[in-house]
């Protein structure tokens, strides 16, 4: 089982959701956390992973070696690779 680390800029985002999409998404992540290579896909150009709930993206980064998930932030799909992109041109 992978143990799962949170970023405030996730729990931030987390609680500005409503209070089914919360439980929608912790139920989510406790299934994923078993084994998330069933679960998260990697993304193109990117050193990060995705998991798809609904409507939402949740963005993270897997390290195998240690058996950590580190959720970096959950954003709407419409928004979601916009603002990896933007991100990514930033830097």
């Amino acid at each position: 089982m992978y143990e799962i680390f949170v970023t405030k800029n996730f729990s931030k985002a987390l609680k500005k959701l409503h209070e089914k999409e919360r439980r929608r998404i912790k139920n989510k992540l406790r299934v994923a956390a078993k084994n998330p290579w069933l679960y998260f896909l990697r993304l193109r150009s990117f050193p990060f992973f995705r998991l798809r709930i609904g409507k939402y993206r949740i963005i993270a980064q897997i390290i195998p070696s240690k058996k950590r998930i580190t959720l970096l932030s959950i954003v709407p799909r419409r928004t979601a690779y916009k603002k990896l992109r933007k991100n990514k041109q930033q830097n």
